[in-house]
This record gives structure tokens, C-alpha cells and sequence, in this order.
């Protein structure tokens, strides 16, 4: 963990975020975005790997059929060859292709979404057959939507969910016995719970992987007197937030401070005394830094810059003033 006096000083949206906490698994303003793209691009190695996984297993499966000359293994390998297939390579571009890799999360729900339906009528039909690995490839499907596939805990647990109770309605009017019907649903129903904690748990530790980290970069990013912003990051940061003024039509407003007399003050109370003079003068402008993306930072020497985004008009006006 970081040290506390870091975390409480630096007045970053990381900070304050870690110091609010995120038991609901969601951030304020952008970070939630800025999260996103960084849990997608956390989880595509992992996404990758198991679809491949996943393509084997439905072929070795249809094979292993064919082979046997199972019972009604026309129609199932013709859901695996003509449904399961299809949809896992479709997931498999939307992993692969960078221009396709801002669309994952929604193409990756939905794909998940539609083989677990095929899955399930694919394992009501073989237990109408007698089949007993009934439960294997729903239990499979439910775990690959909330381990595998990089979806958030939300959306994860969500699908598994939907999965479940399209399990028990399929099987009521397919004709399962009931008993059997609702022991397989109460199983399906603990993976669920499993994979929703497991999502859980690794969801809430990658987010404070993520502020952590952005908060350790913070710490490097900042001027070592006054704890602001450095002017290496003020002009990074002007050009990002200019380009996002333009995109969301939104105002900024950019406020330069400077200390009037600051050398004469130093020559005469010594370098300490300037020293404290700049740390009061950059503690005041922080704290006008308060909402989501306003910016402080310290230009040069006894110069200030003051970045506010978005801010109403009388907002913008007053507060130089105060």
C-alpha cells in the first residue's frame, strides 16, 4: 500500500478514489473509462487463450461424436459446427483485431450470451438422449463468462445469471424431469455464485492495482517543493484535455498565478522562508483543483497554472478573484 500521507496529500482523483474506496466495483467521472480500456487490454491474453481452448474443446467434442456415432449426433454437431463455432471465431477477430478491440466487451457479452443458449438446448437435448455429462458444458460456459473472458463483475454475473434460468426454463418445456431439472439448476446456480465471487475478487484487485499504480506514476509526475504538477506534465496534460474540451464541446478555463515580489521576500527572509511561501501559495491553488480534471501545477519558479474544466461561467470569474 502506499504510504497515507502520500495518498491524502497529492489531492489526485487516484487519491481520492483509493481514500472513498469502490465496493461497488465503479469509479467516478473518467477513471471509470480510463478503467475499462485498461481492464480489456489486462485480460485479452487470458481472452485469447481460452477461446482457443474453448474452439478445441467443441471440435474435439464433434469428433469424438462422429466417432462414436452417438445418439442424435447429426443434429448436435451440426449446432456445434453451424452455432458454437461461428460465435467463438467471432469473439476470437474481436480479440485479435485492434480496430475491433473497442467493441470486445459488447461483442464478447453477447457471443458469450448466444453459446451459452446454444449449450444449453445442445444439453437439454443429449439428456433427453440419456446423456449423464449433461451439466459439464453448462458449468464450462458459466465459468468462461466470468473467469475467462475479461468481462466486468457486472456484466459476468449478469450473463451467468440469464444462463442459468434460461437452463430451467428450457428444460421445463423441453419435458426434463423435474428433479433433474432442479438439481441442474441448483448446481449451474453455485458455479455461478463461485464465478461471480472469483470475478469479483479479481475485478476489485485490478482496480486498485490501477489507481495504485497511476498514483505511484503521480508521485514521479510531481514537483518535489510543492507537491504539485510538474511542468513536463502540465504541458502533456493541456494538450489531452484540449483535444477532450473539443470532443465533449465543454470550456476550460487556463488561470496563471504568479507571487508578486517573490525574490525581494526570499533575499531578505531566506531561501526556507521562500520555500514556505511556495508550498502556502501551491497549497491554495490545489485546493481550488477540486472537481473531476481541474489541474494544478507549478510552471517555473514562483509561477502557477490553473487548469479548470468545464466550469460555469461565474464559477470561472469568481474564483481568481477569491
Amino acid at each position: 500500500m502506499l504510504p497515507k500521507l502520500d495518498v491524502e496529500s497529492l489531492g489526485s482523483p487516484f487519491a481520492d478514489q483509493l481514500r472513498r474506496g469502490f465496493p461497488k466495483l465503479k469509479f467516478d467521472g473518467l477513471l471509470e473509462r480510463d478503467f475499462r480500456d485498461f481492464y480489456v487490454v489486462q485480460n485479452l491474453p487470458r481472452a485469447r487463450l481460452s477461446g482457443l481452448i474453448a474452439l478445441v474443446l467443441v471440435l474435439a467434442v464433434t469428433c469424438i461424436d462422429l466417432i462414436l456415432g452417438a445418439p442424435s449426433g447429426a443434429e448436435l454437431n451440426a449446432l456445434r459446427l453451424g452455432a458454437l463455432c461461428p460465435l467463438l471465431a467471432v469473439m476470437g477477430v474481436a480479440i485479435s483485431l485492434p480496430a475491433a478491440q473497442r467493441y470486445y466487451t459488447g461483442v464478447a457479452a453477447v457471443g458469450v450470451t448466444l453459446i451459452g443458449f446454444v449449450v444449453t438446448y445442445i444439453s437439454h437435448l443429449a439428456a433427453l438422449q440419456g446423456a449423464s455429462y449433461v451439466l459439464g458444458g453448462l458449468v464450462l460456459v458459466i465459468l468462461y463468462a466470468c473467469l475467462f473472458l475479461g468481462l466486468r463483475f457486472n456484466i459476468a454475473i449478469s450473463i451467468a445469471t440469464l444462463l442459468v434460468l434460461t437452463h430451467l426454463v428450457m428444460g421445463f418445456f423441453l419435458g426434463l424431469p423435474l428433479n433433474e431439472l432442479f438439481y441442474m439448476t441448483a448446481m449451474l446456480g453455485a458455479a455461478a455464485v463461485i464465478g461471480g465471487i472469483s470475478t469479483y475478487n479479481l475485478e476489485y484487485a485490478l482496480r486498485t492495482n490501477f489507481l495504485e499504480t497511476r498514483l505511484l506514476n503521480e508521485l514521479a509526475e510531481r514537483d518535489g517543493l510543492t507537491g504539485l504538477y510538474n511542468r513536463r506534465i502540465f504541458d502533456d496534460y493541456v494538450r489531452r484535455v484540449w483535444r477532450q474540451s473539443r470532443r465533449e464541446d465543454v470550456a476550460i478555463a487556463v488561470i496563471f498565478v504568479d507571487i508578486d515580489y517573490f525574490k525581494i521576500y526570499n533575499d531578505l527572509y531566506g531561501h526556507q522562508a521562500g520555500d514556505d511561501c511556495l508550498k502556502k501559495v501551491a497549497g491554495s491553488i490545489a485546493r481550488c483543483a477540486k472537481r473531476p480534471f481541474d489541474f494544478a501545477a507549478r510552471y517555473g519558479g514562483e509561477e502557477f497554472v490553473l487548469i479548470l474544466y468545464g466550469p460555469p461561467e461565474d464559477y470561472a470569474r469568481n474564483l481568481p478573484e477569491q
